[in-house]
């Protein structure tokens, strides 16, 4: 490079020529270019200089070529101002706007100012110590400072470089400065903002200083750069998304600069460091935060507290910018500001107690605790109030003319100074200070995630906790922390030792009413009182499959049950402490048929009794369709007992032959059948209608009956979504005090949050619902809600009466509500039929209702029969043997019982016009078996019954079967000569309307509803006696005839088991229910069906008796 001595005059030809020096004579260069004898600088203020020259005037001027030389061609990118060869340069005359260069010119004096500190910078990151031993966050911070120095050194020079390329190009889409603002400006904010964090700690020197002014300097030539491309000339037109962008970075970086700048490093931050350096007291230290602003001191501005101690002084308060903090003892207690509320409301027990000082008075909640302290004046207490109120809203992300909400959402822990909740952790909703609405609590022993009330755990839920060493979880309701209402409760371990499951009822976390308890020896579905089985209930041993049916006491089998072991055996009796007792009036019944009454126990007999040994069946004088009443001839053996069941002790016992007694004995367990999953019905009333009292229930409002109906279907709905949600709240918006009273006062609900009609409460209802106060639509607008929900009132003080209504915290609006209200709002929508009349349109609206309830899963009918059928399907199926008939009448007893009750009990509180008894009206029978079958007799109930009259019908249904089966072997030809058909009833029997008969008849075992039944029977009669005048064959006339016919239906059909089914049929019609089938066609034809069944189990069945018995002959 120095070969012809172009450089003389700055070495001196001294040193190293090949080594390269840097040039101090130029500050601003614009391009550069060497040859052989000469080099050539082109500086920002377009001079051309020769290096050898010795003297600054000795230059040449660049001529910038106009845009016209230009047009229409696009400059190339690496286009060089000057070019150098052996002796020649070449200059290209590039179109570059001075204006432009300007701006290039600041941005490389910029970058050579900070060059020089980021040489420092990085010498010292090669260090491991800096000048002064500072704390280990400290020594981060500063480090974080010097690091994001760095990257926004590297950051401009990149962007320095975009802009020399623009100087030639003019093509915005490339420059640094819009591409990458976003990245420019989030450093620039992080770097202003981490000097200030330091600078509070004192941190920060004098070329720390230096730095971040160098930076903040910058940021005019980014604003002058975007003013500058918005006023470009008419040819250099920017498109609107670039123009938009542009205005856009212009308003951010004067943002930047005229309010966070003078924001940040203004006042605040000096008054923090101030603190930090004049603070003495060794207890404020851990509070020493980089990122924390002191705001206010009460040693500045005093505050102090109402009630102190005449022997102690009051506390001093300091206000940091995320925290409110009071020196007490020993320690600094702080609350988070994001959880302080603050009110100037003053009750009047306080305004008569501090009659000079209320004037003055500011109530700071907490989460812990509630501070009233005063100022000395209204001066002191406006001030404070102003920044409280300041610091609040930004911790909260508010704007400053916002109220203060009276929800929150935010995170907890409790320190050991709350021993209630004493090293909790809480996240969720907050109400002034306490926990309500939906969050997450944790301690050491347990975990809770759903509904809090009023700062305690109340509401639906989920838990999670150790007890004894036993993890359980629990959802269901809670009151003040404690399993109260309906829950499940269940280890989470399932270890057979320590294995259960509960679900019921709670009271005081006790199991208390109606439950179903399963562990890993027993099922037990019944009553508890206080976490033990006490009154009616089920158990089922899963060892050895042994159930019991009958009372509890003291957590034992205690009063009159039955006891049924697998093999088949009955004992029914008195049991005390688990054990049936010797006292008189047991009953015993084995599989042979063998029964015993008297004295015994589990293991034998024990005392008195008698024997039955049935030998033969008496025929009975009449067509019986079950063993009810047949009677046995046998042998009895009377006198005193002992030993075992499989080795009886036999004292003074006396033995009569040809005795004639039941084949099934009488069972009397002296257990009313209204006894029996009462306590079902109490927890349902307590539950729905707030007290089990029927009497105190039927007095109640239809209104308040009606509003508790639909509360219920809302928290059934709320229930249902906070579980999908994991108890958590799930809101896409931001969370104000409307959508927060919304959640707390009337159930979340994930799309919107409306008053609740009992008509949106039952999806795909067919209910019409008017308002009983207003007369409204249900599905109109729900009533106006109050805008503001802080600002309730204000009270007469010396000061402003509109300043101080936004620190009202009176939360009787809409937004709040009274410590003591309810949790949920009225909804006083109530149907308008079956309240005051009944008619047959109101019946009709009455069905479909009930339909639609007692199969949606929110309303309370739906949950009282789920609970009632699965003890009714528990106690009287899946049997591991076939059952004995004894249980037939005590079955039927209690589904009648629990059919009336439901009627009784609930609906009649529900609808008031529909009669206690059985009514007609316009000709319709109208009573609790006509209304309720049809909708509860489902086919796991019918199935139930089925199986015990199956078991009472059995010896006539088997032979019913055995003849059913050869006559289905038979041909039509063939059964005609056998059964000795009529010839003139072959027309018939293969008549369109007949085949038709014998369809609708199949169908009849489908179906579990009695009056679905009796209705497939008389459409079969009915299609029979058409098909009979079609073919001019009276039935009235002919009767004979007419048997003929439907026994010849009844074999097509194929009906398995009719006797058992006619059985059924008709206790299911007993009562009430079967007056209207009496003396009407329906009644007629049921008995038609009967006498035709006992016809063919008959004797005289088969008239001709020359028939093949396999069936396979004529």
């Amino acid at each position: 490079m120095n070969k012809n001595q172009a450089i003389s005059w700055k070495l001196g030809n001294a040193g190293n020529t090949s080594t390269p020096t840097v040039c101090n004579r130029f500050k601003h260069v614009l391009d550069v270019c060497s040859g052989n004898f000469q080099t050539y600088v082109l500086t920002n203020d377009l001079k051309l200089y020769d290096i050898k020259a010795s003297s600054e005037e000795a230059w040449l001027s660049y001529k910038v070529a106009g845009p016209e030389l230009h047009r229409g061609r696009e400059p190339g990118e690496h286009i060089p101002f000057l070019l150098a060869s052996d002796s020649l340069l070449l200059v290209n005359h590039l179109p570059v706007r001075q204006d432009v260069l300007k701006l290039y010119s600041k941005e490389q004096a910029t970058l050579q100012a900070l060059l020089k500190h980021v040489k420092e910078i990085n010498a010292k990151n090669g260090t491991k110590t800096r000048g002064t031993v500072v704390q280990g966050d400290a020594t981060v911070s500063a480090k974080y400072y010097y690091r994001l120095c760095t990257t926004l050194f590297y950051l401009l020079l990149l962007r320095m470089q975009s802009f020399r390329t623009f100087l030639v190009s003019r093509d915005t889409s490339r420059l640094v400065s819009i591409v990458l603002h976003d990245e420019i400006y989030l450093l620039y904010q992080r770097l202003l903002q981490c000097f200030c964090d330091n600078e509070c700690l004192s941190l920060m020197t004098g070329t720390d200083r230096e730095i971040l002014q160098i930076y903040l300097d910058n940021v005019q030539v980014q604003i002058d750069l975007a003013e500058l491309l918005i006023t470009n000339d008419a040819e250099q037109r920017l498109d609107e998304a670039t123009e938009a962008a542009l205005l856009s970075i212009k308003s951010e970086w004067l943002r930047f600069l005229n309010e966070e700048v003078s924001e940040k490093t203004g006042n605040v931050t000096k008054q923090t460091k101030d603190f930090w350096q004049r603070e003495e007291n060794a207890k404020w230290l851990p509070l020493r935060e980089p990122q924390r602003r002191i705001i206010l001191d009460s040693s500045d501005v005093p505050l102090k507290l109402l009630d102190v101690n005449i022997f102690s002084s009051s506390p001093r308060f300091v206000l940091f910018s995320d925290v409110f903090c009071y020196l007490s003892g020993v320690q600094v207690v702080q609350y988070p500001l994001n959880l302080v509320w603050i009110t100037t409301e003053v009750s009047e027990l306080h305004r008569s107690r501090y009659k000079e000082k209320h004037r003055f008075m500011i109530t700071i909640v907490t989460p812990e605790e509630t501070l009233r302290c005063h100022t000395l004046n209204v001066a002191d207490k406006m001030r404070w109030l102003g920044v409280l109120k300041a610091q609040v809203l930004q911790c909260l992300d508010k704007q400053a003319h916002d109220k203060q909400p009276l929800y929150r959402c935010a995170k907890y822990t409790y320190s050991d100074r709350y021993e209630r909740l004493a090293g909790a952790r809480y996240e969720g909703m907050w109400m002034i200070g306490q926990m309500d609405g939906i969050g997450t609590l944790a301690s050491a022993d347990r975990s809770y995630s759903g509904e809090f009330y009023h700062g305690s755990i109340t509401g639906y839920g989920c838990m999670n906790r150790t007890v004894f060493g036993i993890s359980t979880i629990y959802e269901g309701e809670f009151v003040n922390g404690k399993y109260d209402g309906y829950g499940r409760l269940k280890t989470t371990s399932n270890r057979s030792t320590h294995y259960f499951r509960y679900q019921g009822y709670f009271k005081a976390d006790k199991y208390n009413g109606f439950g179903t308890l399963t562990t890993s020896a027993y099922q037990y579905n019944g009553d508890f009182v206080n976490d033990q089985k006490e009154g009616f209930g089920v158990m089922e041993d899963s060892l050895n499959g042994v159930k019991y049916i009958g009372m509890f006491m003291g957590d034992k089998k205690h009063g009159n049950g039955i006891l049924v072991t697998t093999n088949g055996t009955y004992y029914a009796g008195f049991f005390a402490n688990d054990t049936l007792t010797h006292s008189a009036g047991g009953l015993a019944i084995f599989p042979s048929g063998i029964y015993y009454r008297g004295e015994l126990t589990i293991e034998g007999p024990f005392g008195k009794g008698m024997f039955y040994y049935p030998e033969r069946e008496i025929e009975a004088d009449q067509f019986e369709l079950d063993d009810s009443n047949t009677k046995m001839a046998g042998h009895t053996m009377t006198g005193i007992f002992g030993g075992t069941w499989s080795g009886v002790k036999i004292s003074s016992a006396t033995m009569a032959m040809d005795q004639t007694f039941n084949k099934v004995p009488m069972l009397d367990l002296k257990i009313n059948a209204e006894r029996k999953w009462s306590s079902i019905f109490a927890c349902f009333h307590e539950t729905l209608f707030g007290t089990s009292d029927i009497v105190a229930i039927r007095r109640m409002d239809i209104k308040k009956v009606w509003n508790r109906v639909a509360i219920f279907v809302s928290r059934a709905k709320r229930k249902e979504q906070l579980k999908a949600n994991s108890f958590a709240v799930a809101s896409s918006g931001e969370l104000d005090d409307r959508a927060a009273a919304l959640i707390c006062q009337a159930g979340y609900q994930l799309q919107h949050a409306s008053t609740v009609s009992l008509r949106s409460s039952l999806s795909d209802s067919r209910l019409s619902l008017h308002n009983g106060a207003q007369g409204a639509s249900p599905g109109g607008p729900s009533p106006p809600i109050a805008p503001d929900a802080i600002s309730v009132q204000s009270f007469s003080s010396v000061a402003s009466r509109g300043e101080e209504d936004e620190f009202m915290l009176n939360p009787s609006g809409y937004g709040g509500r009274a410590r003591n209200s309810s949790p949920f709002r009225d909804l006083d929508f109530i149907p308008n039929f079956c309240i005051a009349a009944v008619d047959r349109d109101g019946l009709e609206l009455l069905r479909n209702y009930l339909t639609d309830a007692f199969q949606c899963a929110y309303h309370p009918l739906h949950g009282l029969f789920e609970k009632l059928s699965n003890c009714f399907y528990s106690t009287y199926s899946c049997w591991k043997y076939t059952p004995h008939s004894i249980l037939c009448e005590p079955a039927m007893n209690e589904w009648i019982s629990i059919v009336s009750r439901i009627y009784t009990l609930v609906l009649t509180v529900m609808f008031p016009a529909l009669p206690k008894d059985s009514i007609m009206i316009e000709d319709e029978l109208v009573s609790y078996q006509s209304l309720l079958y049809p909708i509860l007799m489902t086919q796991g109930i019918y199935s139930a019954l089925f199986v015990l009259y199956a078991s009472k019908c059995s010896k006539n249904d088997e032979i019913y079967r055995q003849r059913i089966l050869i006559c289905m072997k038979k041909t039509d030809e063939n059964l005609i000569q056998l059964l000795d058909i009529n010839r003139n009833l072959v027309p018939i029997i293969k008549h369109e309307k007949y085949q038709q008969a014998i369809e609708s008849l199949n169908r009849f075992r489908e179906k579990c509803c009695p009056s679905e039944m009796i209705k497939h029977i008389n459409d079969a009669f009915t299609l029979v006696d058409q098909a009979c005048k079609e073919q001019e064959v009276r039935m009235d006339v002919a009767a004979d005839n007419l048997l003929e016919l439907i026994i010849w239906l009844i074999i097509k059909a194929d009906l398995p088991q009719l006797g058992a089914e006619i059985s059924l049929l008709e206790d299911l019609m007993q009562n009430d229910y079967g007056v209207s089938y009496r003396n009407t066609q329906n009644d007629y034809c049921l008995i038609t069906l009967k006498a035709s069944y006992q016809h063919i189990i008959s004797n005289n069945f088969f008239v001709n008796k020359t028939f093949d018995p396999t069936g396979t002959g004529a």
